[in-house]
């Protein structure tokens, strides 16, 4: 009749434990850096689709207008035509103008549903459930994309390069456990129980029984195994850190090259929407001389078109803000936009 208890502890003399320990925790920092880079591409990817949908909804009401007065143009077009007041040609540009205005229309549509369907995927909801509400008319501003700081932020908040710091991490400490596996372990060990012939002896003392000794275990001959398993997480570890590097210059590239297309697409927007503005004052000179007898009602309506044309433009170019600001908020690993 026997009941015991053993235990041992290995003496960590030559970092083995150690090293398993920081591997096992940089695994957890690979699954946390990936959960890190997939809420950072949902949130960039709601929000782009978000300006995208907003964008093509406002953009669609200034291409109505565009149509609308190119149709009109048209229809004053057939009627000198009738009067003798315009040639054939007159009325075959205008009436190509209407249909390419008209031919814009459903393009964007389709663009402004596309991103409306994709925003019901990210948010995990039924394609169609969502409804936006009509925008207000009139670009809508870009959130203030910072530069891009200190080359250790960009370290810290990229998950990308988080992900692949802590893959050398495990290597690093693979190959240290492959190392320390060169040299011999030692563990201590020890036992404690009752041991007896006679079930009447079991709890005497003298069926107590006890055991306490050094265990030590050394690879003798192993064909090479053990160097071929260092040679080889050595390699792991190199190419771990070769891929760090190149994941870190890409990033650099990567949040340079955003940033640069923020900035220009901001100048384009600014300009864009200067030009609006002066075809909304020249049609205002239109209009002047509309009522003073000085121009026709097809000239205005020609102006008038130009200024439609002109607010679609800044709507457009306002969206391509939008949508670089959050590709450099995304480049540079953050998704506090506001």
């Amino acid at each position: 009749y026997r009941a015991d208890f053993d235990a041992s502890w290995e003496i960590d003399l030559f970092g083995r434990g150690r090293r398993q320990a920081e591997a096992a925790g940089a695994e957890v920092g690979i699954a946390e850096a990936d959960l890190a880079a997939a809420r950072l591409s949902v949130a960039a990817e709601t929000a782009r689709n978000l300006f995208i949908h907003r964008g093509a909804t406002a953009r669609l009401q200034a291409l109505r207008d565009v149509a609308d007065a190119s149709a009109e143009i048209l229809r004053l077009t057939e009627l000198r035509v009738q009067a003798g007041e315009a040639s054939m040609i007159d009325l075959e540009r205008a009436r190509a103008q209407a249909e390419e205005d008209a031919a814009r229309l459903p393009a964007l549509e389709a663009e402004a549903r596309g991103a409306l369907l994709a925003l019901d995927v990210l948010l995990g909801r039924a394609p169609g459930e969502t409804v936006m509400a009509a925008p207000s008319p009139g670009p809508v501003g870009a959130p203030e994309v910072l530069g891009a700081g200190a080359p250790s932020d960009l370290l810290r908040s990229r998950p990308d390069i988080v992900r692949a710091e802590r893959r050398l991490a495990v290597a690093t400490g693979l190959e240290g456990v492959a190392v320390a596996d060169l040299y011999p372990r030692f563990s201590l060990v020890g036992a404690l129980g009752l041991e007896s012939v006679e079930p009447g002896d079991f709890a005497d003392a003298a069926s107590r029984l006890w055991l306490a000794g050094l265990s030590i275990s050394s690879p003798l001959l192993d064909g090479g195994r053990r160097r071929a398993e260092v040679d080889r997480r050595r390699a792991e570890r190199d190419a771990a850190q070769a891929a760090y590097r190149r994941t870190v210059l890409e990033a650099l590239s990567e949040t340079e090259t955003a940033l640069i297309t923020y900035r220009e697409a901001r100048r384009a927007s600014s300009r864009a929407a200067a030009a609006a503005e002066a075809q909304t004052r020249r049609l205002a000179l239109v209009r002047a001389t509309e009522e003073a007898g000085e121009s026709s009602m097809l000239d205005r309506l020609a102006i008038q078109r130009g200024v439609f044309l002109s607010a679609d433009a800044a709507l457009e170019a306002a969206t391509r803000v939008q949508t670089a600001a959050v590709s450099a908020y995304k480049a540079l690993g953050s998704t506090s936009g506001g």
